[in-house]
């Protein structure tokens, strides 16, 4: 997801963005 690279970038914590981008991965 985008969505998850944008956050990462802000946040710069790839931890908080697998969570959200695993879930999004999966389906």
């Amino acid at each position: 997801d985008t969505s998850c690279n944008q956050l990462l970038s802000s946040l710069a914590d790839p931890s908080k963005c697998v969570q959200v981008s695993i879930p999004s991965v999966s389906k």
